[in-house]
């Protein structure tokens, strides 16, 4: 009985504050990502300091609870202060994410929605979260990337910029007309409509192969329109070359017999 009047009510106290401090948590939590969310144009950020702030919260919390617990501030920093060493050394490669996630939000090599090629990885970015990077490919495949592999392999932002350069390879026959072949590709880019007309499109002469003068088509586009481009003007391209009666030359290969006359074999048998 003495026991019970002695500990019951701090335990009555310390559930209270538990299960109140869940539920502020939680509640700031949801307050603070729908804050976030509408105010910062970043999605990918706006996540990453969210689970920041509730991880806060979740160790304040933690102290709270201590408090009416009456444990000692001193010992519990200590105690946290080992454990966060323990974590520290068997976490290492975690915490390299998370210094890779902070990192990642103050240089910003990219953002929610841009299209990137991290070391051979492309996709689309879809959340920066504490520890990892995700990203859907055009096959909607979801890809986990740490976020210290992010900060040390090279980055390609294919999102970054408003407009980019489309560039299709065209390989003629040796004995083609570069100045009808120009004008007739400058032409079929020019006629789309998603071309921008400046910078101006181009062919230029890019070398030679074992049977072919090897040119290249380039035009600028609006990055939203890259791919629609593509697939359009790289088929219009090729169908326009073919009906213009331009050949397009393929690998061939040459060979010579050589028959000698019979009755000078059938002497050298003699």
């Amino acid at each position: 009985m003495v026991y019970i009047e002695k500990y019951g009510a701090r335990a009555a106290v310390l559930l209270g504050v538990i299960i109140a401090g869940i539920a502020i948590v939680r509640i700031a939590g949801f307050i603070t990502e729908r804050t976030l969310s509408k105010n910062m144009p970043d999605s990918a950020l706006a996540g990453f300091v969210s689970a920041a702030v509730k991880s806060l919260l979740w160790l304040v919390l933690l102290f709270v609870c201590a408090y009416v617990a009456g444990i000692p501030n001193a010992p519990l920093i200590a105690l946290l202060g080992s454990a966060g060493l323990a974590l520290s050394l068997a976490l290492k490669d975690n915490l390299s994410n998370l210094a890779g996630g902070i990192i990642m939000m103050g240089t910003k090599p990219f953002a929610a929605g841009d299209y990137v090629d991290i070391d051979g990885t492309e996709g689309t970015v879809r959340r920066i979260k504490l520890t990892t990077s995700e990203l859907v490919t055009p096959d909607n495949k979801k890809i986990l990337i740490p976020n210290s592999t992010v900060m040390s392999a090279r980055i390609t932002n294919y999102s970054a910029r408003n407009t980019r350069r489309l560039e299709f390879a065209v390989s003629v026959a040796f004995d083609t007309d570069l100045d009808k072949l120009r004008a007739l590709a400058i032409r079929v880019l020019e006629a789309s409509q998603y071309t921008l007309p400046d910078p101006s499109p181009t062919l230029v002469f890019t070398g030679s192969g074992n049977s072919s003068l090897d040119l290249s088509a380039r035009a600028w586009v609006r990055n939203d329109d890259y791919w629609d481009a593509y697939w359009n003007l790289g088929e219009t391209l090729v169908r326009e070359i073919l009906d213009a009666g331009i050949q397009i030359p393929y690998e061939k290969l040459d060979v010579f017999l050589e028959q000698k006359n019979r009755r000078e074999s059938n002497g050298a048998e003699k």
